[in-house]
């Protein structure tokens, strides 16, 4: 069984659990999740029609149909021509629904608009509950692409702080980031850079403003592997430490380490949040925030 076909099935299997008899799914994160193909809305309507039981339907424009049809898996497909409109093509297979129609929650307010225009009578629900409850639980490829996303987000994090000098600029190192993300992956990554006082704006948009000794640097990038996120943020300092950063930064550090101590299985992740929060509060840090993960 393919990876995709396993993917479909988890989805029908929800569907069938709470009484959904069709769902439909533009181009988006979803989409991408099930089919493995990236790609977002634009004003070529793109969805898959999926019902409880039996393969996807495809509609798409009909000059991208062969390549999409290939690059998705998807075999039974409905091509639309320019003086067309598509979503005729999408009502005209879901109108004989009787039951509940999912849609994703990512879907244009626009194409909702028309199907519902054409199709006033029927009960449309969000496909957030098949979805979310799925793609939380992550299967081991999945583990493994965000595994090592992280870890080539720190190398490369890493390898640039090794690459600071006085006068060098915020945006400066921003690039030198960037261009070692895009040499490990050519899929999307983003970079922001803060140094001295701008370390305590967040987020921190990266600027012209120059790194001087014995700032604080702080580093929140990530880049991606098969689309799967590596989101690590890095607060080091250029030169030497005062006492007061040295104490803030021991505190966090102390903090995250009880978080993790308290996640385990079936853990909420309030009560997670709460352990760092609890030590914080007791060590009187209550003016100060602090929000991102200090890694050393």
């Amino acid at each position: 069984m393919s990876y995709k076909k396993q993917k479909l099935e988890l989805v029908q299997e929800s569907m069938r659990t709470n009484n959904i008899e069709c769902t439909v799914i533009p181009l988006g994160i979803n989409f991408r999740w099930l089919f493995e193909f990236f790609g977002e809305q634009s004003d070529r309507f793109i969805v898959a029609i999926i019902y409880q039981e039996g393969a996807p339907i495809l509609i798409t424009p009909e000059y991208e149909k062969a390549a999409l049809c290939n690059a998705t898996g998807i075999t039974d497909s409905i091509g639309w021509y320019e003086e067309e409109n598509p979503i005729t093509s999408l009502t005209e297979k879901i109108s004989h629904i009787n039951g509940s129609i999912a849609l994703d929650p990512q879907m244009w307010f626009s194409s909702f608009y028309h199907i519902s225009y054409k199709l006033p009578k029927k009960e449309y629900i969000s496909a957030e509950t098949i979805f979310n409850s799925l793609r939380a639980v992550k299967d081991n490829d999945e583990q493994e692409y965000l595994t090592k996303a992280s870890q080539q987000t720190a190398n490369a994090i890493i390898e640039t702080l090794y690459e600071l000098k006085i006068g060098i600029t915020e945006g400066e190192v921003l690039k030198i980031l960037k261009d070692k993300f895009n040499r490990i992956s050519s899929s999307p990554n983003y970079t922001e850079v803060s140094f001295g006082e701008n370390t305590a704006i967040l987020p921190c948009f990266s600027t012209i403003k120059k790194l001087q000794k014995n700032d604080v640097v702080v580093i929140d990038a990530g880049l991606t592997i098969n689309d799967y996120w590596g989101d690590i943020t890095i607060t080091s300092v250029f030169g030497k430490a005062t006492s007061n950063f040295k104490n803030i930064y021991n505190i966090v550090k102390k903090a995250n380490s009880l978080a993790k101590d308290v996640a385990a299985l079936n853990t909420r992740a309030c009560d997670v949040d709460k352990a760092a929060r609890d030590y914080i509060t007791k060590k009187d840090m209550n003016n100060i925030l602090l929000t991102e993960l200090v890694m050393v």
